[in-house]
């Protein structure tokens, strides 16, 4: 290409996704090149105009119905290269860059797993390609634990903008007919403070009776929310970024065999809205609760032990039968839980990585964290941090 790329951004300006996703471009434009940039609405970036007729190199858009679909296919018959980042229509005939939304779903349900919930619930939209994936992620783990998932659908799909209050009393009903304790994935933010407010209507308990998880830690979501809501965080700048690196290699006629590629999440930001543990036995809440405190620091069964007086073998048993692994196992796993979130979120060092989640050297923590998560630390932050499209293409 003999010219600055004209491209255009079609996504939603106005919500958390959409800003980030820009975010992520922009850091590419930075660093690498430079593009004419045209989309909507005008105010953002110049106009693009009528899509059935504009004449551009590429396209990066957020697919989000029917009739955007229609028009960016379109375009792609004139020759426009485009890129989708919305996830949303099935079977899109398109190159995709969005969230692992499988592992998003599987990530919450682990959270809620260890926190000893074996009743959990999901809502979504059915038919919203990235809802059903969370879903699917989300009762694959918990059938894997035995647990139950109850799932609701609304009749209609509402952005979040206080709610309706038809939204919230179907979900209040929805809630009201759940055993407690329950906890509780909404498939975005929005939802899950919908169901936050359900729940403070009809005088439920969050997160004593229910306990929340949003997805993609909107801040202005999460801490609007009352009690303040728990997240899985995404790295929406990462999809924007491998978007725009995908969108040039097309333009530029290079051959790419990436037909849709994920960018997997960071973890679950505890916040109150899921700060409770569904177990009865209160000397198991302490020993959870000790081996939380403890996540930046090193500790072994042996000093647990001293901290929580209790039978070893006590212990053991109650572990297995109610979280489903061994105390050890929990403590490497709050250990490595730690050590993902400040790698993905920090520029520190990786022996400073190591310190900051409990492990007395870096060696340990380098062979601990390659065993159990299957890459090197230094693997993991790239597929979050580096230039190159790392995250795994399905």
């Amino acid at each position: 290409m003999d010219h600055e790329p004209v491209v255009g951004i079609l996504v939603d300006y106005l919500s958390h996704y959409g800003r980030n996703v820009i975010l992520g471009v922009g850091r590419y434009l930075r660093m690498h090149q430079r593009w004419t940039l045209m989309g909507e609405p005008r105010r953002v970036v110049a106009p693009i105009g009528n899509l059935r007729t504009w004449r551009g190199d590429g396209v990066i858009a957020q697919v989000w119905d029917d009739q955007r679909r229609d028009k960016v296919l379109a375009m792609k018959k004139r020759g426009i290269e485009v890129v989708d980042v919305g996830g949303v229509i099935p079977g899109l005939p398109l190159p995709q860059v969005t969230p692992d939304d499988e592992a998003i779903g599987t990530m919450a349900a682990d959270y809620f797993i260890t926190r000893g919930f074996r009743r959990l619930a999901f809502s979504g939209p059915a038919g919203h390609a990235a809802a059903d994936k969370r879903l699917k992620g989300f009762s694959d783990r918990a059938a894997l634990a035995g647990a139950a998932v109850s799932i609701f659908e609304p009749r209609r799909l509402h952005r979040y903008a206080g709610g309706t209050e038809a939204d919230v009393g179907e979900l209040g009903q929805w809630v009201k007919s759940m055993l407690k304790p329950v906890a509780v994935l909404g498939w975005h933010d929005g939802r899950a403070r919908q169901i936050a407010d359900a729940c403070y209507r009809i005088g439920v308990r969050v997160p004593e009776d229910v306990a929340i998880v949003g997805v993609d830690d909107d801040e202005i979501n999460c801490e609007l929310a009352d009690p303040p809501l728990s997240s899985v965080a995404v790295p929406i700048e990462q999809v924007g970024y491998q978007a725009a690196v995908l969108l040039a290699d097309l333009m530029a006629g290079r051959k790419t065999k990436a037909v849709r590629i994920v960018v997997p999440p960071i973890g679950v930001v505890t916040r109150r809205s899921s700060d409770s543990l569904a177990i009865e036995d209160p000397e198991l809440v302490e020993v959870m609760r000790v081996i939380r405190n403890h996540a930046r620091k090193p500790l072994s069964v042996k000093e647990l032990l001293q901290i929580v007086p209790m039978s070893r073998r006590n212990m053991e048993r109650q572990f297995q039968k109610l979280i489903g692994h061994s105390p050890h196992a929990e403590i490497e796993r709050v250990h490595l839980e730690q050590a993902k979130r400040l790698l993905a979120e920090t520029d520190w060092p990786l022996p400073r990585i190591a310190a900051e989640s409990g492990y007395n050297s870096h060696e340990h923590f380098t062979h601990t964290f390659r065993n159990k998560i299957g890459v090197a630390p230094g693997a993991y932050r790239r597929r979050y941090r580096d230039q190159r499209p790392l995250p795994s293409v399905r």
